[in-house]
């Protein structure tokens, strides 16, 4: 092992050493810290280059489609909506309608009026989908996509440009939502993440309701109605 090495590897154990404690004075929750970190190496790494373009590998789509009752959704960067099936077309919108720039969750949150009428607690969803975004923005600071997301929603909505400019940081996961859907009316239903094996930054998202109450029912209705109105997974 050489001595150059040695030392490097010192210095650099120094420097996470001052960036953890930075983060414990500052009390910072594990999405933050985690921030803190990235961006304190992106500053001192070499340009990144521009992240690959992500697809959904067909045994994915195929573990959507079997799901009927189950609104499921697989998201990669900026919460980019890359596959679904029928119940999540039901639950949320027609993403197979939309141009695929347009299908990302962070943009439809805010740009969609139907989406500001679809969760109760529209403003908690919305600063999530903000700072999940932020996240990412210290993840891949090179990345003109993200740019031009965030470029877009700070010109056409001021909630966002505001809390945007607070810097909060934290990965997508609110493990309830409470849906005032026009079809089936109100319903709170847990969700669950998982990671794609084998994909970067790719996360099966899969919705549910509490066994016995009366938003299971009114999930089985809206699996019902997703395939007798036409909507269709991708």
């Amino acid at each position: 092992m050489s001595r150059t090495w040695t030392h490097r590897r010192s210095i650099r154990s120094v420097r996470n050493w001052r960036r953890l404690a930075l983060a414990d004075a500052l009390c910072l929750e594990p999405d933050a810290r985690d921030y803190l970190l990235t961006i304190a190496d992106t500053a001192r790494g070499p340009l990144q280059r521009k992240p690959a373009a992500q697809r959904v590998k067909p045994v994915t789509q195929q573990l959507l489609d079997e799901m009927t009752y189950l609104p499921a959704l697989v998201v990669g960067r900026c919460l980019d909506v890359l596959a679904w099936n029928a119940a999540a077309a039901a639950l949320f919108t027609d993403f197979s309608a939309l141009p695929p720039e347009n299908r990302n969750m962070v943009r439809l949150t805010f740009l969609d009026p139907a989406f500001r009428t679809l969760y109760e607690d529209w403003q908690g969803v919305a600063k999530e989908c903000v700072a999940h975004l932020r996240l990412d923005a210290g993840r891949y600071p090179d990345d003109s996509r993200l740019a031009a997301l965030v470029g877009e929603l700070s010109l056409k909505d001021s909630d966002f440009r505001t809390w945007w400019a607070s810097h909060q940081v934290r990965a997508a996961g609110r493990r309830k939502k409470t849906f005032r859907h026009p079809a089936v009316g109100t319903l709170t239903l847990a969700s669950q993440r998982y990671a794609v094996e084998g994909e970067t930054d790719q996360y099966l998202v899969v919705y549910a309701a509490d066994p016995d109450s009366a938003a299971h029912d009114s999930l089985r209705l809206l699996g019902t109605w997703s395939a007798t109105s036409g909507m269709r997974g991708r």
